[in-house]
């Protein structure tokens, strides 16, 4: 498959990938004088499939920078659009680089839970009007391992990519699109 389809594959109109962004997006537009661009990069970089490596993010207008293949791709949003642009392509000795490094095993540090353990978590950091709704939780910091936990959890009965941040002192926030915008309701 080619970069460019994959690019425009990734960032298909009503995508998962691509409603995610759109989301991150619009919220950077209403709340950019209060969070810090660093961590829209972390829910980007989170929710990008892994053959593509995220370079940058840029607040104005918002985007970011990305990697397949060896090209190098330019997303912006603008209020009404999404603009791409391809800034460099790679030569084919960089393309069967990319390619012989791109099949080497990543070693995963994915902790296991139990069904129970994501339950107990999930309860804590759950919409309480309604479990299926958005997911915006602002906690005592409960520790590395259950923020993990929480983590999972909220993938794992969502379906949403939840955004995890670690706030001045001992909170953390957890944020998801929650099941609903996740299955398309």
């Amino acid at each position: 498959m080619s970069t460019l389809n994959i690019v425009k594959q990734l960032l298909k109109s009503r995508s998962p990938v691509m409603n995610k962004l759109e989301s991150l997006a619009d919220r950077w537009s209403e709340e950019k004088q209060y969070e810090d661009i660093n961590e829209y990069a972390a829910a980007i970089k989170a929710v990008l499939p892994k053959n593509i490596k995220f370079i940058s993010i840029s607040s104005s207008p918002f985007g970011f920078t990305f990697a397949v293949e060896g090209d190098v791709w330019r997303v912006k949003f603008n209020a009404s659009s999404v603009s791409v642009k391809c800034l460099k392509q790679a030569t084919s000795a960089q393309r069967r680089t990319s390619a012989s490094t791109a099949t080497k095993p990543v070693r995963s540090s994915h902790k296991q839970f139990t069904q129970k353990q994501l339950h107990e978590a999930f309860e804590m950091v759950q919409n309480k009007k309604n479990w299926k709704g958005v997911v915006r939780c602002t906690l005592p910091n409960p520790g590395e391992l259950n923020i993990e936990c929480a983590r999972q959890a909220i993938v794992h009965f969502t379906g949403s990519l939840p955004e995890v941040i670690l706030l001045g002192g001992d909170r953390v926030r957890f944020r998801a699109a929650g099941y609903y915008a996740t299955i398309g309701s």
